[in-house]
């Protein structure tokens, strides 16, 4: 609702915003979000059923430094 009233005043000053162009890229970013997530959960998956779990938790220490830093940074 706010993307199309966000338009609709964009479209009033004259400077439109593109609808359709702003749209497709929000679901192919979902679709490749939701891909990625099942491919790491597959690769998760394997690493717990053979008993990796030290890699678990480097990953996990990795992610949350990431994280942290991206946080420490303003995003």
């Amino acid at each position: 609702m706010r993307l199309l009233k966000a338009t609709k005043a964009a479209a009033a000053t004259g400077s439109p915003i593109d609808l359709h162009g702003t749209l497709v890229s929000s679901l192919l970013g979902a679709v490749f979000a939701f891909l990625a997530g099942l491919v790491a959960l597959k690769w998760l998956s394997a690493w717990l059923e053979q008993g990796r779990w030290y890699l678990f938790g480097i990953y996990c220490l990795l992610a949350s430094g990431v994280v942290f830093y991206l946080h420490t940074k303003g995003y």
